[in-house]
């Protein structure tokens, strides 16, 4: 029986016939991966939810300077203008802490896990606050009758952008970002920062804390 002869040719086909599948599979792979890339490239911005409430205590009035300009779409790693701070429109000089929060949400409207350094990021201003490991973030001076963080020479908001860092799995596609923000202020007269912050008016243990309170103590009267 006379052999039949294959070619270079014939033993490449053969390969393409017996890879096709692995190919076709690769390629739906890689589609996979080119499609999460491009939805995860960029999230919109929520509104940003304002502290409504005023502090009017003994005399003073100290109010969230919330100033964010929201964009339609902005990339992953983008820079977005928001600017958080305090101002205090009466006379007497009072104490200030902030809680700041990113809040994702999905497109059907389910919340996403969002926290600062892990989700998403700001440009902390970590001079004139310290961050107590509470979630809060303190004002390390008495906030002045007539004085506004972000009119201040240098200015002395708590941060002034916020971003998403990279990383975040797929759930997070198409989902919008909003920073929800909420101010608390108290008097200056010993000890009612540790009272209406700490529920006591013996300095705080946690090491954190010690060294907010150690800057406060030392303004207070």
């Amino acid at each position: 029986m006379k052999r039949e002869k294959r070619t270079f040719a014939d033993d490449w086909r053969q390969r393409l016939r017996m890879l096709k599948p692995l190919v076709l599979i690769f390629c739906a792979v890689l589609a996979v991966f080119i499609t999460l890339g491009s939805t995860m490239a960029w999230f919109t911005a929520g509104d940003t939810m304002r502290n409504p409430i005023r502090t009017p205590l003994r005399g003073f009035l100290i109010e969230l300077v919330d100033i964010f300009t929201k964009p339609e779409h902005f990339l992953i790693g983008e820079r977005i203008p928001k600017v958080v701070g305090a101002v205090n429109k009466d006379t007497k000089p009072g104490f200030v802490r902030i809680l700041v929060l990113p809040v994702f949400m999905t497109p059907d409207g389910a919340l996403l896990p969002g926290e600062f350094g892990v989700h998403a990021d700001a440009d902390w201003n970590l001079t004139d606050w310290r961050s107590g490991g509470d979630g809060y973030y303190y004002y390390l001076h008495r906030l002045e009758g007539g004085q506004n963080t972000d009119t201040m020479s240098p200015k002395r908001n708590l941060f002034t952008e916020v971003w998403v860092l990279p990383g975040l799995s797929a759930e997070y596609k198409n989902a919008s970002l909003r920073i929800e923000v909420k101010l608390e202020a108290v008097g200056i007269e010993k000890w009612e920062y540790r009272l209406g912050w700490w529920g006591s008016t013996a300095a705080p243990a946690g090491p954190q804390l010690a060294v907010i309170d150690a800057a406060l103590s030392v303004l207070a009267v």
